[in-house]
This record gives C-alpha cells, structure tokens and sequence, in this order.
C-alpha cells in the first residue's frame, strides 16, 4: 500500500507492505519510527521565495529566544531557568521557521542518565537547532571560539552562559577551558559536544576528538551518542539556504565511564564511533592480508 499523508494510518497499519511516497511530516515520522520504505521524488536543488524567508526567519529566531530567556530568567530570579527557556525557544522556533520536523527513535534516552554528556555527529548548520529542540533545557554547549566573534548570535550565547568557548588550535589553553564543563555536571547540568569537531564534505562521519570522552570520564558521568542522520537534506554544505525536511534522529543506549581507564580510551571512543558507522550505514570494509 502506498500513500504520501498520515490520514491512511490506518489502511498503513494493517497491510503487509507500507510504503511511504513523498509523505508529509507526521507519515515521514510514524515511517522512521516503524523502518517502513520511504520514497522521495522531488527537486531539491529549486529555490524559491518560500526558501530566502524561511532561512532569514530561522537565523533570526534566536533573538526572541533570547528576549523570552531573559523575561524568564528576571522574573524567576534565576539564570539557569532563563538559559532553559532560550534554549527550548529557539529549538521550537528554529524548527518551526525552517520546516523542521523530528522523528526520533529512543527518545527517553534523553532524560534516563542526565547528567551526561550528549554527543552528537556533525552534519549541517542546522545541527544547533536540532541540539536544541532535543535536549531543551539543564544543558550546556561546547563549541569552538570563532563563534563567541559572530555578530548577535556570538554576544547571545555568551551572555547567556549557554556555550563554553575552547580554542582548538591550543591544547593546553582548550583543557583549561573545559573545567566550567566539568564543573556543570558536577552540579547536574549536561553538556552537549559534537566530538568531529567540524562537519564532513560528503557527510561521512569523521574522527571523534577525545575532549567529550575525557570530560565523561572525569566527571564519571554516562556518555549518550545522539545520531544525526540527514540533517544535511535542510542545509547541505555548500548551500545558504535552508529546505524543509524531516530529520531522523536515533538517540544510542548511554555508555557508562566509571569505569574507564585512561590508557583504555582510544579504544573506547574506536567502538563508540563505530556505533555511529553502523547507525549510518557507513560500516569501514577492513581487509585483511594473507601472509
């Protein structure tokens, strides 16, 4: 059976073999969910006006994030309840602007081991929104320091303490840097990293840094892989504007590190990547010599 709308749950449900063509958001949701086929016939390279005014919205949709974050936070007395509003804000907001919607699998594996530091794969400009709308609130970014220097968005999120700022191309100031992190999970906030640290040309999934892994193991708190796997249908790289999509989301099951040893990490973080390989598709052939 074969239909592009959710009204035909129904007849879905009881047929032996549901395909989704062209589905709207919901069907495209219920289909991930249930790992039924989905066929797409479009043109994604048009551009139309409907693309220039939902991509200016989105970029802009952390302002009044920020302004309900700052009415939030003066009227409670409290920062961390303003820096939660902004963040679940702009998740909404985002997402709502540039078509956003998000089908999830394993979603109570987002609140089950908090604190713990989420890590995510690195797809498309949009990757921040979708952080966003996911974990909403008691979370805290990690994120190279060019961003603190972009105009409005870079004074936002140091000013709302949402962002800690590291210098990647120095080691021992990068460390230094981290400690604030180490410190929110001490005190029950989580902390957000995308371990590749930038995003791929082709998007496959690139080396994992170890910054993540060792502030889990320092902090002796779980490690939750958050797999992103076509957030590059809204913003692919190369492209300014932002397309419409469902962006499908499979939250891995949390990694305990209480037990790790330093000596043992590389090790750790080779298998928790190939998590992320097998997730994406994107298994490495190894080949073995004869001798």
């Amino acid at each position: 059976f074969y239909t592009d709308s959710a009204e035909d749950m129904p007849l879905m449900e009881i047929v032996g073999y549901p395909i989704a063509i062209n589905p709207d958001r919901d069907l495209s949701a219920i289909s991930y969910q249930n790992n039924w086929p989905v066929y797409r016939f479009d043109d994604k390279g048009r551009k139309g006006v409907g693309n220039y005014v939902r991509t200016a919205l989105t970029m802009a949709s952390l302002i009044p994030a920020a302004a309900k974050g700052l009415i939030s936070g003066t009227s409670s007395g409290s920062w961390s309840n303003g820096r939660n509003s902004m963040m679940a804000s702009f998740g909404d907001l985002g997402a709502k602007f540039a078509g956003i919607n998000l089908a999830v699998k394993g979603e109570e594996k987002l609140w089950s081991h908090r604190p713990c530091v989420f890590i995510l794969n690195h797809q498309s400009n949009a990757d921040m929104i979708v952080a966003s709308k996911l974990l909403r609130k008691d979370t805290v970014g990690i994120g190279k320091k060019e961003i603190q220097k972009m105009p409005i968005i870079g004074q936002i999120l140091t000013a709302s303490k949402g962002m800690i700022f590291i210098d990647r191309g120095n080691k021992e100031k990068a460390i230094e840097a981290m400690q604030p992190a180490v410190d929110a999970l001490k005190n029950g906030t989580s902390v957000v990293i995308f371990p590749e640290g930038t995003r791929s040309y082709d998007y496959t999934l690139g080396s994992f840094k170890k910054g993540a892994f060792h502030l889990a193991m320092g902090a002796k708190v779980p490690v939750v892989p958050i797999v992103i796997e076509n957030a590059h249908d809204v913003m692919p790289r190369g492209r300014s504007l932002i397309q419409p999509a469902t962006i499908r989301i499979n939250v891995l099951d949390p990694i305990e590190t209480k037990a790790w040893k330093k000596k043992d990490l590389s090790g750790h973080i080779s298998r928790i990547r190939d998590l992320y390989l097998e997730a994406l598709g994107q298994q490495e052939v190894k080949v073995l010599g004869s001798s």
